[in-house]
């Protein structure tokens, strides 16, 4: 996670403030459960296309026969 005193000051904005780092953590979460999911979606059509991919194949031998 990234430390909110790291982040670019925006003016007006201290970035001690209490609300400030709540809703930066708030959005690493945020962004850390969006990038898991993403991960898994990937996973699963992965091995979605292998699966069809061997099927396909299975196919094919079989009218080879």
């Amino acid at each position: 996670m990234t430390d909110s005193s790291t982040l670019p000051a925006r003016p007006g904005v201290p970035l001690t403030d209490p609300d400030v780092a709540a809703t930066v953590a708030r959005l690493e979460r945020r962004a850390g459960r969006e990038r898991a999911s993403r991960l898994e979606a990937e996973a699963i059509a992965e091995a979605q296309l292998r699966r069809s991919y061997q099927h396909a194949r299975e196919v094919e031998l079989l009218a080879a026969i």
